[in-house]
């Protein structure tokens, strides 16, 4: 089936002498293979390595063999969230299966993130066993940062309970960023007669979060926690964190059609799911909120409350 697929779009590519990305790198790979390269390189720098794909490396293998240039990768395994595009954490967790003698360097200072928030994040992130190990440290200290919203049950008090929320950050921030699993998800959460939404997430990649009847409310921001990677915000606010398909971590399953193109082996729970959530944790700079539901809480906020208990602030509605 998939090769029938295959043939006829290659087809309509060659009849409208069209090229498409992955072709780009993979008829690259081959031509750098079979006649080499005019200019012999010397270095290879390449950034946010832990997105790598088999393509990817491919190229990269590619272009080192023929020029024997020396190559450094910059990039965090903790952060690795594209998998459904085809990357593999493994080129970079088992980098030296790839490549000859490497020198691994850590950077381990960090100046966004508080200590405490670190911590936390760190030993969620460290749960899963193909990541490596890292002691982060920070000069800022800030005390329960993480914070563990329960609203109200009744939908008009939960709307103004999250509303004073944003409201209340943004008066006290340069900026407020809104953090959701999906692009839908803010629709719900600004559900109330004062907040609107500008923008276009499909096409602007993020939406601003304004107050209709307060023009001074201009600094609240909403993007996916996928997009969110390598921004950063005074405050965090992260919100679906239920037990639901479509909550955080999401339950939608792959479907078995895929499991014939895909080898990636994920040895424990969530592991990509959980990659994700450490990179809407560490967007802060100061305090993350995580909106939850105290009758149906994520698997990420009940196994915070296990291990974090004493470092985190719970706030209940009643």
């Amino acid at each position: 089936m998939a090769e029938d697929f295959y043939s006829y779009y290659q087809e309509y590519l060659d009849m409208h002498q069209q090229i498409d990305f992955n072709d780009m790198i993979n008829e690259s790979s081959k031509l750098i293979k079979k006649y080499g390269l005019k200019k012999h390189y010397r270095y290879i720098l390449v950034d946010e390595y832990q997105d790598t794909t088999y393509t990817n490396y491919n190229l990269i293998k590619s272009l080192q063999d023929k020029t024997d240039a020396h190559l450094t990768v910059v990039g965090d395994d903790w952060q690795s969230i594209y998998g459904f595009r085809g990357t593999n954490i493994e080129f970079f967790s088992h980098f030296e299966e790839y490549f000859e003698n490497p020198q691994r360097i850590f950077i381990e200072k960090t100046y966004r993130n508080p200590q405490e928030l670190i911590d936390i994040a760190g030993s969620f992130i460290m749960k899963n066993p193909k990541q490596i190990r890292k002691s982060l440290k920070s000069p800022k200290n800030l005390k329960k940062p993480v914070k563990i919203i329960y609203p109200q049950k009744n939908p008009i008090e939960k709307r103004e309970m999250i509303y004073n929320l944003i409201k209340d950050l943004s008066e006290k921030s340069d900026d407020v960023l809104i953090l959701g699993r999906t692009n839908n998800n803010i629709n719900q959460f600004i559900k109330h007669r004062n907040l609107v939404k500008k923008g276009n997430l499909k096409k602007d990649k993020f939406l601003r979060i304004l107050d209709k009847t307060d023009k001074s409310m201009n600094n609240v921001y909403y993007r996916t926690l996928h997009s969110s990677k390598g921004l950063e915000a005074d405050n965090v606010i992260i919100i679906n964190m239920v037990d639901d398909y479509l909550g955080f971590p999401s339950k939608l399953k792959t479907h078995s059609v895929l499991n014939y193109v895909n080898t990636r082996n994920y040895d424990y729970k969530y592991s990509e799911e959980r990659r994700l959530f450490y990179v809407g944790l560490t967007r802060s700079k100061n305090n993350v909120y995580l909106i939850s539901d105290k009758n149906n809480p994520s698997e990420f906020i009940e196994e915070l409350i296990d291990d974090s208990l004493e470092n985190l602030e719970i706030i209940e509605y009643n």
